[in-house]
């Protein structure tokens, strides 16, 4: 009867391991999957982040392209 009890006990305690494994591997895919999507979202964001910064470049030089016409405009009419 002692065994007997023991044996359902190690049962219980199998079928509480695997339903607690089986949480764990269901939350490991769900980590997964959202480290997946925040790193598609990080390249969104450093993709850009590269464009905003070379238009940021290209208004620079425009401006110190204006600023040279204009400092030569105004050379020659002073």
């Amino acid at each position: 009867m002692k065994l007997r009890r023991a044996v359902v006990s190690l049962a219980r305690e199998r079928d509480e391991l695997v339903a607690r494994r089986e949480a764990k591997e269901n939350e490991k895919e769900q980590l997964n999957c959202s480290l997946a999507d925040a790193s598609t979202d990080l390249q969104i964001l450093q993709a850009e982040q590269l464009r905003l910064t070379q238009a940021w470049n290209r208004v620079v030089v425009s401006i110190q392209q204006r600023d040279v016409v204009f400092n030569t405009v105004n050379g020659e009419l002073s």
